[in-house]
This record gives structure tokens, sequence and C-alpha cells, in this order.
């Protein structure tokens, strides 16, 4: 019951929700606890059919100086439903 009433009240502040079921880099390390407020930025990108080999490897490079300053917090990308789309949490 609470949790109908909890659903109820959100929908009235919703203009419109999307789920995604994602899957990690391999090569991102897991995410860890940070201390602090912290102000978080998600990056959508939604690449060309092909790409996304290319887009991992590139990335697998680059990410290494942005996990020396503590940047990037996780890379994930879809398999299933909306293909091609890449998610980065910094």
């Amino acid at each position: 019951q609470e949790y109908l009433e909890f659903r109820e009240e959100r929908s009235r502040m919703l203009l419109s929700r999307r789920n995604q079921l994602l899957l990690e880099f391999s090569f991102w390390n897991e995410p860890l606890p940070r201390r602090g407020p912290n102000i978080y930025e998600l990056r959508t990108y939604k690449l060309k059919p092909g790409t996304m080999i290319e887009w991992g490897n590139n990335w697998a490079r680059a990410i290494k100086y942005r996990q020396e300053n503590q940047e990037a917090v996780g890379g994930f990308f879809s398999q299933i439903g909306e293909l091609y789309v890449v998610h980065h949490l910094w």
C-alpha cells in the first residue's frame, strides 16, 4: 500500500520515465564510494551502428588519464533495448 501511494505521488511530478539495462565496460574499474558531498555528471552518447568496439578501444586508452584524478566513476553500455547507447558517469 505504501509503495502504491509513493508511485501515485511520484507520477504527479514526472513528465516521462525510461529504464535501461546496462553493462559496465570491462576496462573501467568498479565505482568506489566517495566521501563528502559530490556533484556527478551523467553523459549519454548515441553511437553510430558498428562503432561500439572502436569507441570502447579509444576509451580504454584514454580513461587511464581520467582515473588518475579520480574523475571517472563508471562507463556503461546497452545490449538490450535501445542499442549503441553509452553512458559515462563523472
